[in-house]
């Protein structure tokens, strides 16, 4: 039965064979110098954050140069032809969010804007943009996702979720309220290093346990589920981003890591530590804020691990002159795409 794991990973199958993704690849080729040390063009896509702006953040940039710091002044701009491609992958990009933002019809406009992983940027500039003409568009189908999106049982915790909201409340609501809270939620992710779970979610999680859910803890309740579903969009994206560049899903395995620890468990995540013979030219590097797959043999027992984690943190280490290891931690996602399943279950 497929999942909405699957048909992602269908369509980026589908978008590794497009046009769309052939341009995209040849650019990126031809942004590549012998020189390393020259600035040249690539810096305007790794320089967003951690790939998360996507060819909206390169868009952005390019139509704001004027405010550009250095180094990325000195950098050669994008040319016309460039600008195009970009435009063509950044609306695609925009287009399969919008529609899955749109299955939930139940929530005001203004939240839903906030669930656009691009709505905490700045907007690109209008006419920068209608500058930049697309003579066709290339037709990918994604319907399969949007289907498998909308049975997701995320999406009905969601609907469950704001049918307990006060609809006066609901309608108070503006897209910057929403940004700051998920801000709030980002941050206390970050703070408890994802060892632990946040205390105010750890109160909610004890009280629904305990049948004693007040409706503070329902009102928070409702705003972790949007961030959840935000979060499950922006892994979507970069998941969608990573397949038109060409990249493959990482695979970690007995042949490339050194250990693996976990799964560690709490009402939040399922989290692994692990550590990786690393390389100079190594195309199967996780990346974070990212998907990669562990398929391995845990070192005390026989037992496998089969388990799609979502990359939260990579440290690099120099061994000697002979070689290097990378440190990560990476959250367990299920087939929603969701790494903090276990809050949701009863």
């Amino acid at each position: 039965m497929s999942t909405y794991k699957s048909e992602l990973f269908n369509l980026c199958k589908s978008i590794g064979q497009s046009e769309l993704s052939k341009k995209v690849r040849e650019m990126w080729n031809n942004f590549k110098t012998d020189d390393p040390l020259y600035l040249n063009k690539t810096i305007w896509f790794t320089s967003t954050r951690d790939d998360q702006n996507h060819f909206y953040g390169v868009l952005l940039s390019q139509s704001r140069f004027e405010n550009t710091p250095k180094p990325f002044s000195n950098c050669p701009k994008l040319n016309q032809r460039e600008l195009e491609i970009c435009k063509e992958a950044n609306e695609f990009l925009v287009h399969i969010c919008t529609n899955l933002v749109n299955e939930l019809s139940f929530l005001p406009t203004s939240i839903k804007e906030a669930l656009n992983p691009y709505s905490k940027l700045l907007d690109i500039d209008t006419d920068f943009y209608k500058r930049i003409n697309i003579s066709n568009h290339e037709e990918i189908d994604f319907s399969g996702l949007t289907k498998k999106f909308r049975k997701s049982y995320i999406f009905n915790v969601m609907e469950s979720k704001t049918q307990e909201i006060d609809p006066n409340i609901l309608g108070t609501i503006q897209k910057d309220n929403i940004l700051e809270i998920f801000a709030i939620f980002e941050q206390n992710e970050v703070s408890y290093s994802y060892d632990e779970i946040p205390e105010n979610l750890n109160i909610i999680k004890k009280n629904e346990i305990n049948g004693r859910l007040g409706y503070e803890d329902i009102v928070e309740f409702f705003f972790f589920t949007l961030y959840v579903l935000r979060d499950i969009i922006e892994i979507t994206l970069n998941t969608l981003y990573s397949a038109l560049k060409g990249e493959k899903l990482p695979v970690l395995n007995n042949d490339n890591l050194i250990s693996i620890e976990g799964p560690s468990t709490n009402y939040l995540y399922k989290k692994y530590e692990l550590v990786k013979i690393s390389s100079e030219h190594d195309d199967n590097h996780p990346s974070v804020n990212n998907l990669c797959l562990i398929d391995a043999y845990l070192d005390s027992e026989k037992q496998k691990v089969h388990s799609l984690i979502y990359v939260v943190s990579t440290t690099y280490h120099q061994i000697d002159r002979l070689g290097s290891t990378t440190s990560m931690k990476g959250l367990e996602v299920d087939d929603s795409l969701n790494r903090f399943f276990n809050f949701f279950k009863k």
